[in-house]
C-alpha cells in the first residue's frame, strides 16, 4: 500500500512537471500583449516627438533670420508649413510653423496646428536656448501636446527635455511621455549653411518615462544611439530598452539604416515588428 502510494505520488509529480513545462513553452511562443502595447505606445510617441524637434530645427537652420548666415533666401518647403519669424531684428525671436487645418509636408507627414519655438539666439550658437510649445497639433491623426526646453552646446549639439508630453491615438487611448534627450550632428557638418540641411544626420540618446494606453508605467533608455536623418520621417537605426513593471526586458531596434516605418521588438528569443506612425 505504501509502495503504491509512493508510485502514485511519483507519477503525479512527473505529470505536474510536464504540465508546467508545456505551459511555460506554450506561453513563451508569443510576446505578451502588455509587452507589445508598452513598446508600441512608446515607439509611436518617440517617432512623433523626434520628428517635431527635427522639423523645428531644420526650419530654423533654413531661415536666415535664425541660422546666423547672411542672405535673404528661405528654403522652399512647398508652403507646408507656413513659416514666420518675428521680430526680424533682435533676440529673442519666435519661429511659428503653421500647418493650418492640415497639410502634407515634403516627407509625407500630414500635420495640422502649430509649432511655436522661441530662440534666445541663433539656432546653432553655443548657449542659445530654445523653448517649443505645440498648439492644437495633430500628427498623422495623433493629437500631440507637450513642451520642449532645449539648449545648444555647440554647432549641431543640443540637449534638453520634454515635459507634459501626451499623445492621443486616433482610435482612442493616451500615452504620456516625458524625459531628457541629447542630440549630436554626425554627418552634414561640412555643408552647414542656408538651404543645406538635406544631408544632416543626428545621433540621439534619451531617458524617457511615461504611462502607456493600458495605464502601465514604462521607462526607456538608449542602448545604441538613435540615428535621425533629416530627409527621413523616421528614426533609421539604433536601439532602446523598455521596462514596464516586472515584465521581461524589451528591446526595440529601429533598423540598420533604411528609411522606413518598421522597428523590431525583441523579448528574450522572440521578435515581432512594430509599425511607426
Amino acid at each position: 500500500m505504501n509502495r503504491s502510494f509512493k508510485l502514485l505520488a511519483l507519477m503525479l509529480s512527473i505529470s505536474m512537471v510536464s504540465f508546467f513545462a508545456c505551459k511555460k513553452e506554450e506561453n513563451d511562443t508569443q510576446i505578451s500583449d502588455e509587452d507589445k502595447t508598452s513598446t508600441s505606445d512608446y515607439a509611436k510617441a518617440e517617432t512623433i516627438y523626434t520628428e517635431i524637434w527635427h522639423t523645428t530645427l531644420e526650419q530654423a537652420l533654413s531661415n536666415p533670420a535664425l541660422n546666423g548666415f547672411a542672405g535673404s533666401e528661405v528654403e522652399d518647403r512647398n508652403a507646408c508649413p507656413t513659416v514666420t519669424v518675428s521680430p526680424q531684428g533682435t533676440y529673442p525671436k519666435v519661429l511659428t510653423l503653421d500647418f493650418a487645418t492640415g497639410c502634407v509636408t515634403p516627407k509625407g507627414q500630414s500635420i495640422s496646428g502649430q509649432i511655436i519655438a522661441t530662440f534666445s539666439g541663433p539656432a546653432s550658437q553655443t548657449g542659445t536656448t530654445i523653448s517649443i510649445t505645440l498648439v492644437n497639433l495633430k500628427y498623422k491623426g495623433y493629437t500631440v501636446s507637450g513642451t520642449y526646453s532645449v539648449s545648444c552646446s555647440g554647432p549641431g549639439s543640443y540637449s534638453g527635455s520634454i515635459s507634459n508630453g501626451v499623445v492621443v491615438n486616433p482610435q482612442g487611448g493616451t500615452t504620456t511621455y516625458s524625459g531628457t534627450f541629447s542630440v549630436v550632428q554626425v554627418e552634414g557638418t561640412s555643408t552647414n549653411g542656408l538651404n543645406q540641411q538635406s544631408d544632416d544626420v543626428y545621433n540621439i540618446s534619451l531617458n524617457i518615462t511615461g504611462v502607456n494606453t493600458n495605464g502601465k508605467t514604462y521607462t526607456v533608455k538608449t542602448t545604441s544611439p538613435l540615428r535621425k536623418e533629416l530627409d527621413c520621417a523616421w528614426i533609421v537605426s539604433g536601439a532602446i530598452e523598455v521596462k514596464t513593471g516586472n515584465t521581461a526586458k524589451k528591446t526595440l531596434d529601429f533598423g540598420t539604416g533604411t528609411c522606413d516605418d518598421q522597428a523590431t521588438l525583441t523579448v528574450g528569443s522572440l521578435s515581432t515588428s512594430i509599425t511607426l506612425p
